[in-house]
């Protein structure tokens, strides 16, 4: 049974925790592929920030960022940290829309999905990155290379 048919079956933290056990030698090509991929995920979320026309004071789209975590193996993407999220407090009703309030005049607000769409149109690519090099590093590991 090959590594890339055996991936179909491992889960997501399994694998996270082999890789874990890898030297940085060999997954350093897989770090720099999650960091890259979430940064083009951001970048579309920008874009579909301002395709959305969600452009009042630029705080939406200047707050949009990826935060690979200590491990490079994950990344957060999004409006990550706190003071972003104090600044933008509103970006999820963008992102999910709202029912409004007839009683006290204020229209709904129907849903952009910024950052959904960014996932949706990011994941297949990136996706597909991740694990040719998740392959790659699992061959070097069993074959003893660096």
């Amino acid at each position: 049974m090959s590594i890339k048919s055996r991936r179909a079956y491992a889960s997501l933290p399994k694998v996270r925790k082999i890789l874990r056990e890898l030297p940085d030698e060999l997954t350093k090509a897989l770090k720099t592929t999650f960091a890259e991929g979430a940064e083009e995920m951001a970048q579309q979320a920008t874009a579909n920030v301002v395709e959305a026309g969600l452009i009042d004071s630029g705080d939406l789209v200047r707050s949009m960022k990826a935060k690979p975590s200590r491990d490079g193996l994950t990344a957060k993407v999004g409006i990550v940290g706190q003071r972003d999220n104090k600044q933008v407090w509103y970006a999820h009703f963008h992102e999910f829309g709202t029912r409004g309030c007839p009683e006290k005049n204020n229209p709904p607000l129907p849903a952009q999905h910024f950052l959904g769409r960014a996932f949706d149109q990011t994941k297949q690519r990136f996706g597909q990155r991740i694990a040719d090099e998740v392959d790659r590093a699992l061959d070097r590991a069993s074959q003893g290379k660096k």
